[in-house]
């Protein structure tokens, strides 16, 4: 699933792993899903993920039973983008 996500481009691939990745709930999951939530959608040739793809790298790392994903969500807490900033706090 991680090497997936980090080939992919389409948020219809992306989407799944997040939440894959997520149910497993492992820590070595953590960095993958950190790198797709600081991703914002630009208009650069980067690869940078939608609110949806965003989001559902959020709702899995609350999946993921570690000490790190509480501070790592709070980073994005008053996020710009406002599914983001909501899934984040709640």
């Amino acid at each position: 699933m991680i090497s997936v996500l980090k080939e992919t481009k389409e948020p219809k691939v992306a989407i799944p792993c997040c939440k894959a990745l997520g149910q497993l709930g492992h820590p070595d999951a953590i960095d993958i899903l950190a790198d797709v939530l600081s991703k914002r959608k630009a208009p650069f040739f980067r690869k940078k993920w939608d609110t949806q793809v965003r989001t559902s790298a959020i709702l899995a790392l609350k999946q993921i039973s570690h000490p790190r994903v509480a501070k790592l969500l709070s980073r994005y807490e008053d996020d710009t983008d406002v599914q983001v900033r909501l899934a984040a706090r709640t």
